[in-house]
């Protein structure tokens, strides 16, 4: 083990439950810390990038394009709408000699803004303004578009009227429209990755004559050199694109490099059979759900079968919308039943007798244990008859892990190569399948970005694709119908983290309002009211516990006080690094594991339950009417982000405050708030002389139980909705900008009315150590256009030197960082401007 400290990570903190945290024009700065912590750029020229990143089993013979269809495009300063229609033209002479069936057609989107791909969400994220859209492969677009959608394009391009608006050149002090720019092309590839289930996309950059081609995934985003718009050889680098894009190693309808061949939009004959299948409960479960363009029919691996199961995801439930991170998405499905291909239209099921599940899907790093196993150690260790307060796992795996394992199998083996799984699809498998000689396209499962432009070193950063499926369908605490079923919910989610703890030796480590569920349709034979789930975050014993090492009652959700410290025994974890690392939804971390003073302390079974709570708490403050003075408002008093020194002292005013708080005719709720309270109280004493009493499982319980018990709970007081705080739509939070950012975009005062501190309630947060930028020296883009040496193809790079060491300031302690340096000689490009992709403290 090293003996080095563990950084503190913040994780998002996001709320999930309660609509709209924050305005979305509020959020920019935080895609902007974001966007800039993750680009990368690779390839001396264009044939370098398209091999690495846009693979196709069959490259383009066509003749080289004719000069002349872009020799009339001068674009003008200032009048940037007015190049949309003559790009189009060139891209369209590009793609003219293409196979009707690969062919590509455009569409000038730019006065069409279109929403986030799924109504339900719209209301929390950005509207996306493109400029051009480009179709599927074979699909012509009309000239207008009534209401387009993101359901109907494949791929976004943004035009600039101006090469110094490239947003990829003088990246230490980028000015805010830079910013926007970048941000731009950033919300378009996360949308077109939510609305097809991509696996990778590319977003296309036209700045005056100049092209840049973004490859975004779930890790990072690579940018290519930059190619002219006016020379043969860049037409031919960008047609190449469009060719190889359109060619994937996947077939099938809407196949491009990107897509994911284990999912598909449902079919007329989908539809009806779902229908059928949902019998008289169709019409609730379906409402107000466009089902081609909103649902689609998923392959999940099941490793216990050795092959695929198909389900039909019909509603989405939830979904992280940040870019570059796990991107959970979480469906509610049906299995299809039906033929391998789900093509049999047959008569199963017709009664509408059907077990609805949970569809999830998300990129874990890589160095993380997937979820899958905590939850097969749940289903080896907990005893059935006492099983509350957890989802079982239906069927699921880690595709990524799939494919990278055979993708290296094959690579390895000469001659007798080994065989691919039945059932499960993917670019790899396909190219392999078909006898592919040399170089098998890489997995998309998995991403590679960071080992391809940072070395091998950077496989940490990488994700990897898991989808599982559970059987528990449930509804957020913020959407409880009664406040007794939000304590039962929370009782059983108790249990649970018990259970998990006590026969498992499983930690959650991220108790949020998101992560516990109050139950709606439990399994055949199940008792529970909630469930804890989501066990992206935990730590797990090696092996599990002892029963001499946990003496058990006849239940194990009885323990006995202080009996259970499995954190103690740091040599029995796989990571004990991990366990020194802060994770947690911010708001809902212990009280402990904020103090400064607290540092080295390791995540224990008792933070934990400090954060039921507080995730009590939240709830009560802003879903109820309560005698608070502040209101709802109340909530931002307790709960702050940004600063840990605010974040303690909200809390600790809370427990300390005499002042009890009284939920409005809940005599129940307000005694069960007032006796956690103490035990909390307790085990955080405002005087460090005081001997703190850490949580148990035993008293928690018994606070609950005790409320639970009574006959006084309201039967009618359904949670009330949460509307936040407006926050400006051009607030600045410098707060979650990187330090040259942030100043840049002060210094815009025609862009900002107020610059404040710290980070917006509900904004994305990353590593606490964002800030800091490497200083180069500066060359104009006048002054590089003249380069005599530069290629024909892209327009001439920036020579530049680094001056020293990257500087990064720590917002948690102060400390400096040296920054990673770039990958070898091959790229003098990469050299010169990879302070976009700042190598700070890996992220989650």
């Amino acid at each position: 083990m090293s003996g080095h400290p563990t950084p503190y990570v913040r994780k998002t903190c996001v709320d999930p439950n309660n609509g709209k945290d924050v305005t979305r024009d509020a959020q920019l700065p935080s895609w902007c810390s974001e966007v800039y912590q993750k680009i990368h750029y690779y390839g001396d020229n264009m044939d370098d990038f398209l091999d690495a990143v846009v693979p196709s089993p069959t490259l383009c013979t066509l003749p080289d394009p004719d000069v002349s269809i872009s020799k009339k495009f001068v674009p003008v300063k200032g009048q940037e709408k007015k190049s949309y229609e003559p790009l189009m033209k060139i891209f369209e002479g590009l793609v003219s000699n293409f196979p009707d069936d690969k062919k590509l057609s455009f569409y000038n989107a730019h006065d069409q803004p279109l929403s986030f791909p799924f109504p339900k969400f719209a209301n929390r994220h950005h509207v996306a303004k493109p400029d051009i859209m480009v179709s599927f492969p074979g699909e012509t677009l009309p000239s207008r578009i009534k209401r387009p959608d993101w359901s109907q394009f494949s791929m976004v391009i943004e035009a600039k009227d101006t090469m110094e608006q490239d947003p990829f050149y003088d990246l230490d002090d980028p000015s805010f429209d830079k910013a926007k720019t970048l941000v731009q092309l950033a919300i378009s590839a996360r949308s077109l990755m939510i609305a097809h289930g991509f696996l990778a996309t590319f977003a296309f950059g036209v700045y005056g004559d100049v092209v840049r081609i973004g490859r975004f995934d779930h890790a990072c985003a690579v940018a290519s050199p930059p190619l002219n718009l006016k020379t043969a050889a860049g037409l031919k680098g960008i047609r190449d694109f469009f060719w190889r894009f359109s060619h994937p190693w996947s077939s099938g309808p809407r196949a491009v490099v990107g897509c994911d061949s284990t999912i598909r939009k449902l079919t007329d004959s989908d539809i009806s059979w779902l229908r059928r299948r949902l019998g008289v409960e169709a019409s609730d479960l379906l409402h107000g759900i466009d089902l081609q363009k909103h649902a689609r029919r998923v392959e999940v691996w099941d490793e216990e079968g050795s092959t695929s199961r198909a389900f039909i995801a019909f509603k989405p439930i939830e979904f992280t919308a940040r870019l570059f991170s796990r991107s959970t998405m979480v469906w509610l499905g049906i299995e299809d039943t039906r033929g391998a291909d789900g093509m049999d239209d047959g008569e199963d099921g017709e009664d509408g007798d059907v077990q609805l599940c949970v569809i999830k899907e998300a990129w874990r790093q890589v160095p993380r244990t997937p979820e899958k196993v905590f939850y097969e150690r749940l289903k080896q260790t907990v005893p059935e008859d006492e099983w509350v307060g957890i989802p079982h796992m239906v069927c699921g795996g880690d595709l990524g892990l799939l494919e990278a394992k055979h993708y290296e199998a094959a690579s390895k083996s000469s001659g007798g190569r080994t065989e691919w799984p039945a059932g499960f699809e993917s670019d790899t498998s396909i190219a392999y399948r078909n006898g592919v000689q040399g170089d098998l396209p890489r997995p998309f499962h998995q991403t590679y970005t960071w080992r391809l432009t940072r070395g091998p070193r950077s496989k940490p950063q990488e994700r990897s694709h898991v989808r599982f499926v559970v059987d528990v369908v449930g509804r957020p605490l913020s959407r409880f119908r009664r406040s007794k079923e939000l304590a039962l919910a929370m009782r059983d989610a108790l249990v649970g983290h018990s259970l998990a703890m006590r026969y498992g030796g499983i930690l959650h480590r991220d108790i949020s309002s998101g992560n516990i569920l109050i139950v709606e349709r439990a399994a055949s034979g199940s008792s529970s009211k909630g469930v804890v789930h989501d066990f992206d975050y935990s730590s797990m014993l090696l092996k599990p516990p002892e029963i001499v090492r946990f003496p058990r009652k006849a239940k194990a959700t009885e323990p006995d006080s202080g009996e259970l410290h499995p954190l103690e025994l740091s040599d029995e974890y796989e990571n004990i690094m991990e366990l020194k690392e802060r994770t947690g939804t911010y708001y809902f971390i212990a009280i402990e594991l904020i103090n400064r003073r607290a540092r080295g302390v390791l995540h224990d079974v008792y933070h934990d339950l400090e954060s039921y709570f507080w995730v009590l708490l939240w709830i009560v403050l802003r879903h109820t009417n309560h005698d608070h003075p502040d209101g709802r408002e109340a909530c931002s008093k307790v709960f702050k982000f940004g600063n840990d020194t605010d974040a303690l002292s909200g809390k600790r005013n809370w427990l300390f405050d005499k002042e009890p708080l009284q939920v409005t005719d809940n005599k129940p709720l307000t005694d069960l708030l007032h006796s956690f309270k103490k035990l909390v109280k307790r085990a955080n004493p405002y005087d460090d002389d005081i001997q703190a009493i850490p949580l148990t499982y035993e008293a928690v319980l018994a606070v609950f139980d005790e409320a639970l018990a009574r006959t006084d709970w309201p039967e009618n007081d359904p949670a009330i909705p949460f509307s936040p705080r407006e926050i400006p739509a051009n607030t600045v939070h410098e707060g979650a900008l990187p330090s040259g950012l942030g100043k840049a975009l002060k210094r815009t005062a025609s862009h900002v009315t107020e610059v404040v501190s710290g980070v917006p309630t509900g904004s994305t947060t990353l590593a606490s150590n964002t800030s800091g930028w490497s200083k180069r020296q500066k060359t104009s883009h006048r002054a590089t256009r003249s380069t005599p040496a530069a290629s024909s193809s892209c327009v001439p790079r920036h020579t530049s030197r680094r001056s020293g060491k990257t500087s990064a300031s720590n917002a948690t302690s102060g400390r400096k960082k040296a920054s990673g340096g770039s990958r070898g000689a091959k790229a003098s490009e990469l050299s010169a401007r990879n302070a976009l992709s700042h190598s700070g403290t890996p992220r989650s």
